[in-house]
């Protein structure tokens, strides 16, 4: 996997086909119009005139949404009707330019979500303000958790499930869901729903990246660590062949090589990934984490703040700031994120947030996390520190982590091997 080739964009075109032939749930087509200016300050005409295009580039990058452009001559769409409509309105708020979005279904005319964001005038009239605006948006709008995939998503998790109903567009969704949870009961449901696609839909870039990585995250009883990276290699590769300039290929990609501790090339990855989709919250919680556990808080800190504002962020990503808060001695803050980032993370989230509670004095640590701690299996078997050495290369977090647990009580048996 070297080199990452560049793609002339069409400018006709957004997004992937319609699956409008096959029976289930379709990705959603939106039509994105122009934002209509509501000021009279001329230097802000050149900076919202083309935003809807912004959107619309960002919005198919996810490849689980068919975006098109709404012209404003027209009103209407060469392709088939629209499932939703995104415009919106920017006008001068004080000092600052208040950008408002709007997504309407058209069959009804009712409003699905609508969501405001500002910047301050010198800001709104710089070069990249409309690559902002579009990428804060596109976080929400792109997001598995988002406005625009509720209706799968009330599919997967309905009391039947998708009964049949499966598309290549479904699946994605599901894949998209179960990054966000890590259930293993997720993980069967995708699992099973990309089975049921045709031999073409299962060999798509896509669906080869997600299974690749379905497969090496839920081991299956016979099949050994070195095995399942070695089947998610192939599959990756062959991914990344196929569609060199898909986000979600290369976040796979990126997570493989994080298992196999190939850090380097990990952050390549991610780095292609965001590269192809800057709202891609996944990607950046992915790297964020990465970078955090390699010594990075400067640069994971700003990923992770923008992984924090898609929709319900899932616990996983609250792993960073809780490092962040120990780092700047903002103990509460800390614990609240630990305790969110416990419930992914049954290592690492009660360490952290026994290193919250020992920061803010706090006398119910012991009683409260060293129990958890001390019963983990993955601790018992190979002893606490060098477990976490597998995941975390900063040496100055080992050593902090260290100096918390000997604090704690924790033997310094346990410490070093299985106990």
């Amino acid at each position: 996997f070297v080199g990452l080739g560049v793609a002339a964009w069409s400018w006709q075109l957004w997004g992937r086909s319609a699956e409008s032939d096959v029976e289930g749930v379709r990705t959603p087509l939106v039509a994105v119009g122009e934002f209509q200016t509501l000021s009279d300050v001329a230097e802000l005409v050149p900076r919202v005139s083309g935003l809807a295009l912004e959107i619309v580039t960002d919005l198919a990058q996810f490849e689980t949404i068919d975006a098109a452009y709404l012209a404003p001559s027209t009103g209407a769409l060469e392709q088939r009707p629209p499932d939703f409509v995104l415009s919106g309105v920017v006008r001068i708020e004080g000092n600052a330019v208040e950008y408002s979005a709007i997504l309407t279904d058209p069959q009804t005319g009712s409003v699905v979500w609508n969501h405001a964001l500002s910047l301050s005038v010198e800001a709104a009239q710089r070069a990249g303000a409309l690559d902002e605006i579009s990428r804060m948006f596109s976080t929400v709008l792109g997001s598995a958790r988002g406005p625009i995939h509720r209706e799968a998503r009330e599919l997967l998790r309905g009391p039947t499930g998708m009964s049949g109903r499966e598309t290549s567009y479904l699946c994605r969704v599901a894949f998209e869901l179960y990054r966000g949870s890590g259930a293993a009961e997720d993980a069967r449901r995708t699992k099973a729903c990309f089975e049921t696609l045709s031999a073409e839909e299962q060999t798509s870039a896509a669906a080869l990246a997600a299974t690749a990585i379905l497969n090496l995250e839920v081991a299956e009883a016979e099949a050994s660590l070195d095995v399942r990276l070695a089947e998610a290699a192939e599959q990756l590769q062959r991914a990344v062949a196929l569609s060199p300039t898909s986000a979600l290929v290369w976040e796979q990609l990126a997570r493989w090589r994080e298992a196999q501790g190939d850090i380097a090339q990990a952050r390549a990855a991610y780095g292609a990934s965001i590269q192809l989709n800057p709202a891609r919250a996944d990607a950046l919680a992915g790297f964020a984490q990465l970078l955090a556990f390699s010594g990075g808080y400067e640069e994971a800190e700003p990923l992770a703040a923008a992984a924090l504002r898609s929709p319900d962020p899932p616990a996983w990503y609250f792993g960073v700031p809780a490092l962040l808060a120990l780092r700047d001695g903002d103990y509460e803050r800390a614990l609240e994120a630990a305790e969110r980032y416990e419930e992914a993370d049954r290592e690492l989230g009660p360490i952290l947030a026994l290193m919250a509670l020992q920061g803010g004095a706090n006398g119910n640590v012991i009683s409260r996390y060293l129990p958890q701690i001390m019963e983990e299996p993955a601790f018992r078997r190979s002893g606490i520190l060098p477990r976490l050495r597998l995941r975390i290369s900063d040496n100055a977090l080992v050593d902090n982590i260290r100096n918390a647990l000997v604090q704690a009580g924790v033997p310094v048996q346990a410490l070093i091997s299985g106990f």
